[in-house]
């Protein structure tokens, strides 16, 4: 489990990520993530059925600590 800077646990259940490839948006099932940390460091991996040349945007909408303090980005 990841920390944000105050050593908050980031709550891995609780992060909201869009993405957008080739125009076409769509929510990322939370529990479709897969995470990675390091320190103070969360990285979200967002798996997908991506193609060379497509164009993909991913965006995270917001997450919440363990105690439910939502931030966004």
């Amino acid at each position: 489990m990841g920390a944000d800077t105050s050593g908050q646990e980031i709550d891995t259940t609780r992060i909201f990520v869009r993405r957008i490839i080739n125009g076409f948006e769509s929510d990322v099932p939370p529990d479709s993530l897969i995470f990675s940390h390091s320190a103070d460091t969360l990285w979200v991996i967002v798996p997908g059925e991506y193609s060379d040349m497509d164009s993909v945007w991913i965006m995270m909408d917001s997450l919440f600590t363990m105690p439910g303090c939502r931030t966004e980005p």
